[in-house]
């Protein structure tokens, strides 16, 4: 009886297996003569946490191909080491069960289990599958030495898997399934280069040496698939005897190394380059056969790369040597990987590559660390760990302590390993997990600690929420000067504030240990008290909290009401500036006089539960954003001074002091600066850093930095595919805890089709002075000596104005039903001794801005040319202008005021400037009711080719996501997962061409982290017809001339330019359209306008049946093909 086996493909933890297929020809009766026994393969896999590579802590690609198993083998060896057996096998899942034929192996009897992979795809891969059914008798070296594949150039592991052997004892026995495990081992060494751990080298600033290219030289042309040397356990009385690891090279009889140069006298180094980007590390590409280096010419590398900032390659030659250096050679061995670390570079090297051949040594100091590959046990089936969550996330005050079940199959149980972070304990609770964090009285904090169970590890995350931090405070005082916390250790919102919009920020670190603080500013001598006070700088405690009290009783004069604005700053013990933070002192927001501040986190209230404080200060405007009801800094929600507030420049997290009156040529309000912090303008732009070390400094220019687009959420917001609702809070923000700088889409109002982002908007505003008579000339409209100047603006609706605005002169209303007091402000333009003209006109009484968290690419003119700028983007309030023609002012046309100017300025160059100080008006660091914060496509469609992509748009403002069901295995989408982005490009990729004759669909889900799924379908076109046969049959003869068989017709797509060939002389095509017929073997640049061609052969006297091929070229370079068999002449 004859038996095929076929084993599946499985995919399983780190492993990729393919098509682990071993066809053999079965005879005799299973259950008479066979057992069979199970073996678990121990896979090799690497620790690349322990040896720190760059490309991340699992290099998941690298493991899955390096570790993928394509086809399996394993041989049955006796006591004299004589192969008796080739047995049947099935692979699966990462166990291999292998049908012993006991009329060959004896039962009772140990043998050895020699276990080899990946033979077919070799590059002689078909000669070693040949030999393997002839491996019968003979002994195990002898086998081992047959079984040599051959190595001329860089090994792709995507194609060509590595191969791996490994052996074990085992003794069968009659009619059970007897249980063993097999280590296997790669045939093959890798070699990763990096330069400094891949964290750079730099001289004052300029890199010392980028990588760019490895060539290796005298690698061998061939290498063993198994080793002579099987490793073991050491002995318990003779620990030097025995190692679990390969310790010896085993070579080819008679290997060969590649020779330095090519027959044509070209130089044969096997050459590799970096990927784009990454100038500092080469992994995961150089695997080579193990090589005994006391051969003629040892093995050696030759590294390229830019010394000191230069563009122009230049070489080094690197050995196997400690340091680089001495007569003692590293032997590559089969397992292993060598990194080699360029750790200094002091001069250049050859300019050309093969000289640097002969200059062992020139100038470069490289360590090379070898390291042993591990083993991922368990796959299959033996044991497993599961844990019920990767994580979990506390809040601040949980000092009870949370839980997860752990379960394991592993006899000998689980238990907690290694951890990070000292601020939890961690113990077993039996079949539980207990993680008990202490209370946490600053901010955000991150650990970890590992469940063990065997050889399985498994990391869970441990996360607490701080108070809640930001770089602003609203605070108050109970009237006794209570003492308050604030956190010094957290830079604004934590480590969450490090991402805007989806990218990492060129800020890398959240936290930070200052030595003390200081009060930089205050708007009155005393409203901040500074507590534990040791030569005036206050001490920071244990929990990274500096103490303080406000004294309401100190006034600024300007203002003459209770509260003020103060600025704290922690510095180093170097007297550096740190970071700082924003005291906002505003009593009137403390609605009981408690002195707590009641606001929200992520709709949670803050503070304690007896606060019985509401939330009084926020407004929910008709954009479907709920906005603070004053300004940032404002004292009051009321017109007049006091509602101004404080003034920003885009992207910066510090305040600058804001107007001292309301007029023309308005003052600077007063403050207290510490010595150092006085209010000054740069002589030219700050970076971003330097702006944070200077909060009382004015940049000139926008700031400098990577990132500025991005440093308060995001860079989308005005692009004209972009999402108004984009960003996030981010680490230079300057609202409080619980409020962030608000997206465009909160400012742009509508009216139907109409809308304020591109329309001048005074559908739901009124500005005030509120002229009855609008009839009066333009140069009588403007008021001159009003309390306050701003607009009115109707909160609940996009396209009417507010109702009970009072007229001008009547004083201003205090407040006005469902409407907004939006107050002109004043603005600084890059000098901080006055404030500034704002198209023209004063920016306390007629122009001002309120700042959004998206920046614009916006053409500006300068020096007559259109020039595109990276702008801060903002709401411009446009009031009545000044006429009066004394003064110097510009003016716009007349009635060209009074309204909200449009977001999207084409003409008018009325765009904020980097260096603008302006308005800040916080919303609540909440999901919005706005529509569209989720957007994915709806439809995508395919090539029927392998390979074919199409590139898509996800769009997810607030959550995170995953693809929870991928669809189908045809296609893929990339990434497959996520966090919070306005534009995040996903990729579709058909993995298999559609060869099912017609279009085939599925529907990719993705979930994200609110509980929203949104399906994608996904479409595969089909693969076009291009000819309508692709076998044919014709007869040996027939009644034609010359006695050949009548010529058939192939349908053929019409209009479509094709070569075709012929590769038989007797067989011939040709194309009819309304001419002669000619047949010839080939056919260049043709189109079948008539759609169909013509094949004829001649009469087959040849005695045998023969088969030819028809070879076409498509012009949208498809290839397809005719095979063609003919039958013998009846003579």
């Amino acid at each position: 009886m004859k038996k095929w086996l076929y084993i599946l493909a499985a995919i399983l933890l780190q492993i990729q297996f393919v098509s682990c297929m071993d066809e053999q020809l079965v005879d005799g009766s299973y259950e008479s003569d066979m057992t069979s026994l199970k073996i678990v393969l121990d896979i090799p896999v690497e620790n690349a946490q322990s040896r720190g590579l760059v490309y991340g802590p699992d290099e998941d690609e690298a493991n899955v191909y390096e570790s993928e198993i394509n086809d399996i083998y394993a041989f049955a060896f006796d006591s004299d080491n004589k192969c008796v057996d080739k047995f049947k096998t099935v692979y699966s899942s990462g166990t291999l069960t292998a049908t012993i034929n006991l009329e060959k192996t004896a039962a009772d009897k140990p043998i050895t289990v020699m276990v080899i992979t990946n033979l077919k795809n070799q590059e002689n891969g078909d000669e070693l599958v040949g030999k393997l059914n002839g491996m019968e008798g003979k002994t195990k070296e002898q086998v081992l030495k047959e079984l040599e594949y051959t190595f001329s150039g860089a090994w792709d592991i995507t194609e060509r898997q590595l191969p791996m052997w490994g052996e074990t004892k085992i003794t069968p026995q009659k009619g059970k399934t007897v249980f063993g495990d097999v280590k296997l081992y790669r045939a093959v060494s890798k070699i990763n280069v990096t330069v400094n751990k891949g964290k750079r080298i730099q001289d004052s600033g300029t890199d010392i040496f980028k990588l760019r290219s490895v060539r290796v030289y005298y690698a061998r042309t061939s290498g063993l698939a198994g080793s002579f040397y099987a490793p073991g356990d050491n002995e318990p009385d003779n620990p030097t005897i025995g190692s679990p690891t390969i310790t010896q090279t085993s070579m080819p009889d008679g290997v060969e190394y590649m020779p330095r140069y090519t027959a044509e006298q070209e130089p044969n180094g096997i050459q590799f380059t970096v990927d784009k980007g990454n100038d500092y590390a080469l992994e995961n590409k150089i695997y080579v056969p193990e090589v005994n280096q006391q051969g003629e010419e040892p093995m050696c590398l030759v590294i390229g790369g830019y010394y000191m900032g230069s563009t122009e390659e230049t070489y080094y030659r690197v050995d196997f040597k400690k340091g680089n250096k001495g007569d003692e050679y590293y032997d590559a061995l089969r397992n292993h990987i060598y990194n080699f670390d360029i750790t200094n570079v002091k001069r250049p090297g050859t300019d050309i590559p093969d000289p640097a051949l002969d200059h062992v040594v020139v100038g470069m100091d490289v360590k090379i660390t070898e390291w042993e590959t591990e083993f991922m046990r368990g796959i299959g089936g033996q044991y497993t760990l599961e844990v019920q969550g990767g994580g979990v996330i506390m809040d601040a005050t949980n000092e009870q302590g949370t839980s997860l079940w752990v379960k394991t199959t592993y006899n000998g149980g689980w238990k907690v390993g290694s951890q990070v972070g000292d601020w939890y304990t961690v113990e077993k609770d039996g079949d539980k997990v207990k993680i008990v964090p202490n209370l946490n009285q600053g901010g955000q904090r991150r650990g970890s600690f590992v469940i063990t169970s065997g050889n399985l590890n498994k990391t869970i995350m441990v996360r607490q929420r701080g108070k809640g931090t930001a770089n602003c405070y609203i605070v108050s005082d109970n009237g006794h000067q209570m003492v308050q916390d604030l956190v010094v250790t957290v830079k604004g919102n934590g480590e969450e504030g490090l991402i805007a919009d989806g990218k990492p920020l060129d800020e890398k670190e959240s936290n930070m240990a200052p030595a003390y603080a200081k009060v930089i500013w205050e708007t009155a001598e005393g409203l901040v008290q500074l507590q534990n006070v040791v030569d005036g700088k206050a001490q920071v405690n244990e929990n990274g909290i500096v103490q303080y009290a406000i004294d309401l009783d100190k006034q600024n004069t300007d203002l003459n009401i209770k509260g003020g604005n103060a600025l704290i700053g922690a510095f180093d013990a170097e007297n550096h500036l740190l970071w700082s933070w924003h005291l906002w002192v505003c009593p009137e927001l403390d609605t009981n006089g408690d002195g707590y501040i009641k606001y929200k986190v992520n709709d949670e209230e803050s503070d304690d539960e007896s606060n019985d404080n509401s939330e009084p200060f926020f407004q929910e405007w008709s954009t479907g954003y709920t906005f603070m009801d004053r300004n940032l800094g404002a004292l009051s929600n009321k017109p007049g001074l006091a509602s101004l507030g404080l003034l920003y420049q885009w992207g910066r997290k510090d305040p600058f002091i804001g107007a001292g009156d309301i007029t023309e040529y308005a003052k600077i309000m007063d403050t207290k600066n510490l010595d150092g912090f006085s209010w000054q303008t740069s002589g030219s732009a700050l970076s971003v850093e330097e702006a944070r070390t200077a909060p009382t400094t004015l940049s000139k220019e926008a700031l400098t930095g990577t990132d500025y687009a991005l440093l308060w959420g995001t860079d989308k917001g005005f692009t004209p595919n972009g999402e108004r609702d984009a960003g996030n809070k981010t680490i230079y923000d300057p609202c409080p805890v619980g409020y962030r700088v608000p997206p465009v889409g909160s400012v742009v109002f509508t009216d139907g089709n109409l809308s304020s982002a591109n329309d001048n908007w005074d559908k739901n505003n009124i500005y005030w002075p509120y002229l009855q008579d609008q009839s009066i000339l333009e140069k009588d409209k403007y008021k001159t000596g009003a309390s306050s100047y701003g607009f009115w603006l109707n909160q609940k609706a996009g396209d009417s104005k507010p109702e009970g605005v009072p007229y001008y002169p009547a004083n201003n209303a205090e407040s006005v039903e469902n409407a907004a007091w939006l107050p002109i402000s004043g603005v600084y333009d890059g000098d901080m001794t006055k404030f500034a003209l704002v198209d023209g006109q004063w920016s306390v009484t007629v122009n001002s801005i309120i700042w959004t968290n998206s920046s614009i690419k916006a053409k500006i003119t300068e020096n007559g040319v259109k020039v595109e700028k990276t702008r801060p983007g903002a709401l411009f309030l446009h009031g009545t202008e000044d006429w009066r023609t004394n003064l110097g002012l510009s003016h716009n046309a007349e009635n060209s005021g009074r309204h909200i100017h449009k977001l999207i300025e084409g003409d008018n160059d009325l765009y904020a400037k980097p260096s603008h100080a302006g308005s800040v008006r916080c919303i609540r660091d909440q999901k919005s009711t706005t529509e569209g914060l989720i957007k994915t496509p709806i439809n995508v469609t395919l090539g029927s080719k392998e390979g074919s992509i199409s590139p898509a748009t996800l769009v997810s403002i607030t959550e995170s996501w995953e693809v929870v069901n991928p669809g189908a295995s045809w296609f893929t989408m990339t990434p497959d997962e996520g966090g919070a982005g306005s534009s995040q490009t996903i990729t579709f990729t058909a993995t298999k061409e559609n060869t099912t004759g017609k279009e085939r669909e599925a529907t990719l889900t993705v979930k994200f982290s609110d509980g929203t799924q949104k399906k994608i379908k996904v479409v595969q076109k089909n693969k076009p017809v291009y000819v309508s046969e692709n076998y044919l049959t014709f007869a040996g003869y027939g009644d034609k001339a010359e006695g050949r068989p009548a010529a058939q017709k192939v349908g053929i797509a019409p209009n479509l330019t094709w070569n075709a060939k012929s590769d038989m002389d007797w067989m011939k095509i040709a194309s009819f359209d309304g001419g002669d017929m000619t047949y010839r073997p080939t056919l260049d640049q043709f189109i079948a306008s008539n759609g169909y061609i013509f094949i004829r052969l001649d009469k087959n006297d040849s005695g045998a049946t023969r088969t030819g091929t028809i070879t076409f070229k498509m012009g949208d370079g498809t290839t397809e093909t005719i095979t063609v068999t003919q039958g013998v002449d009846k003579e």
